[in-house]
């Protein structure tokens, strides 16, 4: 008997066969709910909140609790609880850990840890200003960063040090400052250069021009139609001591 052997059909090919591996996720700790007395639900805790709930409750994504929590051995996010199968967290530990995450100011290991934005609110400088400083540290001994949730920190004690330290370096450089006079006086451009050891007036209309200059006390207007600005001269003092860098002396680090 003969066997015959029907041929594949043309134009077909058979698809490969592909296996999926399974994708494991972190096991969570288990919390083994213990039933209640007087009715059938578990007996958890009130402060354990799923993370659908806490979503709803902070107006979280429910992806962004996740990737948080995927982080958690970098960021420091609480660990959470297994309860009925669902990922819980004790809720006001979990806004501990909000507050702290990203924040301006944190502790760590005791120590005092601030962003740029909080040194500038400390400063009073701004943060553009900041940032050179903290560009120059191999030239000027600024703090070292420490990274945090994806931001730059300093020790804020260091940096406090240094920024006194800073500070009396660059106004070694000040031009002197006239103490004489009476403070109610009120004073020309010309008069408020003399006071502040600069060139002429055209340096202090420049700072003018510039918004770098205290705002005028009076202004008055001449026949050709151009305006005269008069400071008071305890003004013009507390600006002289405000300074922190003269177009004279030392290399300018920052803008007065």
């Amino acid at each position: 008997m003969r066997r015959v052997v029907e041929p594949a059909a043309r134009g077909r090919r058979r698809a490969p066969v592909t296996t999926r591996r399974p994708r494991h996720r972190a096991a969570l700790p288990t919390l083994t709910p213990v039933r209640g007395e007087d009715h059938g639900s578990p007996d958890v805790p009130d402060q354990l909140i799923s993370r659908s709930e806490l979503a709803a409750r902070t107006g979280e994504r429910e992806h962004t609790l996740y990737k948080w929590w995927r982080d958690r051995h970098r960021n420091g996010h609480p660990e959470g609880l297994e309860v009925d199968g669902q990922w819980h967290v004790d809720e006001r530990e979990w806004r501990r850990w909000r507050t702290a995450y990203g924040a301006d100011r944190r502790e760590v290991n005791g120590r005092i840890l601030a962003t740029v934005t909080e040194l500038a609110r400390l400063s009073g400088k701004p943060e553009a200003t900041l940032n050179r400083w903290y560009a120059g540290r191999q030239a000027n001994g600024h703090p070292p960063g420490i990274r945090r949730d994806g931001r730059r920190y300093v020790d804020l004690e260091l940096w406090q040090d240094w920024y006194r330290g800073h500070k009396d370096q660059l106004k070694s450089g000040l031009t002197p400052v006239d103490r004489t006079g009476d403070p109610d006086e009120l004073l020309s451009s010309a008069q408020v250069a003399h006071v502040l050891g600069l060139a002429s007036a055209a340096t202090v209309n420049s700072y003018v021009g510039r918004d770098q200059f205290i705002e005028p006390d009076e202004v008055e207007e001449t026949p050709a139609g151009r305006q005269r600005r008069f400071w008071r001269r305890r003004r013009v003092w507390d600006y002289a001591d405000k300074r922190s860098w003269s177009r004279k002396g030392k290399k300018s680090t920052e803008a007065p």
